[in-house]
């Protein structure tokens, strides 16, 4: 068959990747441990093994030989036809799996859908599909999906806790799901120009989630948009949308540009345990919080970011935070609150403003401020009940009062207003 060639040679039983040593006679599956012989194409210029036969077969007659090269050639003419098709705007889907014969009966579907993905195996799909059932119907450990030029509706997705190591690319897609989008175990999942919409929580893994939003939107219409115990969040000219909240995580790590996230009833950003988040010009907005983090938090937002929560503390912060803003707005009841001791770092054009405090500590945080501006409105601009250290210079420190410490009778209260316009009482009261 002058012309065709098989670039990668699958299992027959399980369609996984064979890999065979040079000049083999026959080849063991690393994934289901059946044996093939391996017959060279005698009347082929491009050499290497063909056709994988099981052990204990008997060889395919030259009659046997010439039905499989006319199947063969039928799949090629169908392939042809299917790209004719999709020229001619056809909206039926086209399914990629290689040139391999047994890869060539992996379809489900005569549409391709819903999908069906086999241990370390690759598929590229794409066109518009409705169905009552998931998108995928089932993954195994190390596939990798990718959908591209399609509007899908369907139940989900993919629903399968137990999923684990499974890829998926959606380019240039469009999901609607009735439930939850997406719900794993760990899954590296790529939205690129696409959209996912979920009556449920969109995206969840319970284990791991490594997320790259690339002009994407994920919403979830009546639950949390993004949840994951462990989540790497890689976003640039992304949108974030759910009625709950937006992100939530025990462990997190965020390198955003661009990216908005709005939380209609919850909390923009929520962690449990670990994180760190550098952000450029991105919005974190919450009903209930832009940014909260109950253990350790690393942040690092430059370039006209904003943290807004009108009712509530917008950024809620505990232990072991060290928080660095350059030309960001934080917006909210209060503006910035912390439980524990940490350390908060105001550059050049940042502004906390709240309408009931600006920046509110309990036992004490190391505040060095430089041409920032910070209002608590009917509350003190800043506010603790501990021994702060506090370098505020050249800014603006307003409030009812601007500044108002509880010192305890412990190590002495640094303070330094430098250059500083100070507007109402500053408080320093002994117990």
């Amino acid at each position: 068959m002058p012309g065709v060639k098989v670039v990668e040679l699958r299992c027959p039983n399980c369609s996984a990747k064979l890999s065979p040593e040079p000049d083999a006679a026959e080849v063991t599956c690393a994934f289901c441990r059946k044996t093939f012989e391996l017959e060279p194409d005698g009347q082929s210029s491009l050499g290497g093994p063909q056709i994988a036969l099981e052990l204990g077969a008997r060889a395919p007659s030259r009659r046997g030989r010439g039905l499989i090269a006319l199947a063969m050639l039928g799949l090629v003419v169908a392939a042809g036809a299917g790209i004719v098709a999709k020229m001619r705007g056809a909206v039926a889907p086209t399914l990629s799996q290689g040139a391999g014969l047994a890869r060539a009966h992996e379809a489900r579907a005569p549409n391709g859908y819903p999908i069906r993905c086999n241990a370390t195996q690759k598929i590229e799909i794409s066109g518009d599909w409705k169905g009552a059932g998931p998108v995928i119907a089932s993954v195994a450990p190390a596939c990798e999906i990718h959908i591209k030029d399609a509007h899908l509706e369907a139940t989900s997705l993919l629903v399968d806790p137990g999923a684990d190591m499974v890829s998926i690319v959606l380019e240039n897609v469009t999901v609607q799901t009735t439930g939850p989008a997406l719900s794993v175990s760990d899954a590296r999942l790529t939205l690129r120009k696409s959209r996912v919409v979920a009556g449920d929580d969109a995206l969840v893994a319970t284990r791991k989630l490594e997320l790259r939003l690339e002009d994407a939107k994920v919403t979830s219409l009546r639950g949390t948009a993004i949840r994951s115990d462990d989540l790497d969040l890689e976003a640039h000219q992304a949108q974030v949308e759910a009625r709950e909240n937006g992100v939530d995580a025990r462990n997190l790590g965020v390198d955003a540009s661009d990216l908005q996230i709005d939380a209609h009833h919850g909390i923009a950003v929520k962690t449990e345990d670990r994180a760190a988040l550098s952000l450029e010009r991105t919005t974190l907005s919450g009903a209930k919080g832009a940014l909260v983090a109950h253990r350790e938090l690393t942040l690092r937002a430059t370039d006209k970011c904003v943290f807004r929560a009108p009712k509530a503390t917008a950024l809620r912060v505990a232990s072991s935070q060290t928080l660095s803003l350059t030309d960001t707005r934080v917006e909210g009841d209060t503006g910035i609150a912390y439980r524990e001791r940490g350390k908060l770092e105001l550059g050049p054009g940042t502004q906390v403003l709240g309408a009931h405090g600006g920046i509110v500590g309990s036992t004490g945080f190391r505040l060095e401020a430089r041409g920032a501006t910070v209002k608590g409105g009917r509350g003190a601009g800043i506010y603790d009940e501990g021994w702060p250290f506090i370098a505020f210079r050249d800014g603006v420190l307003q409030g009812t009062p601007a500044l108002s410490i509880f010192r305890t009778p412990m190590p002495a209260t640094h303070l330094d207003l430098t250059g500083s316009k100070v507007k109402g009482a500053v408080k320093i009261r002994m117990p």
